[in-house]
């Protein structure tokens, strides 16, 4: 999948994520739901990503992260080169 630049755990609470403006980037993340449910807006579609799914979201692509439901979000994020 490449080289692990760093890692980080996000606490998205109820209706909150980002950034408002999708973003790109030079590196990807794989993302890993550990509670909760995520909802990633890719340019024009979206993914969701439930409890212990994981997904990898090519920088490049327009995006942005959300909580899904009506608690919480805990997310492992890892940025890959």
């Amino acid at each position: 999948m490449g080289q692990i630049i760093d890692g980080s755990i996000a606490y998205i609470k109820l209706k909150g994520g980002g950034p408002t403006e999708q973003h790109t980037h030079g590196h990807s993340h794989l993302f890993i739901v550990v509670k909760g449910e995520a909802k990633v807006l890719l340019d024009q579609e979206e993914a969701i990503i439930r409890k212990d799914e994981a997904f990898l979201v090519n920088g490049t692509v327009p995006h942005s992260v959300w909580s899904n439901q009506d608690e919480e979000t805990v997310m492992i994020g890892i940025s890959v080169r």
